[in-house]
């Protein structure tokens, strides 16, 4: 599991796969993953799937 950081609080979810995008925010390239959300995230209401910057991955158990 990881944990998605997000502004409005934290959603949980497994990465199933990540793809290269341009980052606008950092002006280059990098990994986008694409993660599948666990039922018990907030936004799992409206949808199972969601995209993270690597950046914004946060291991299960990990500090920021």
């Amino acid at each position: 599991m990881v944990i998605i950081v997000s502004p409005g609080g934290s959603e949980w979810g497994i990465v199933i796969g990540r793809f290269y995008s341009y980052a606008p925010h950092r002006c280059c390239w990098m990994w986008r993953y694409i993660l599948w959300l666990n039922q018990a995230s907030s936004s799992a209401a409206w949808v199972v799937a969601t995209t993270a910057w690597e950046e914004d991955l946060q291991a299960k158990g990990e500090k920021r």
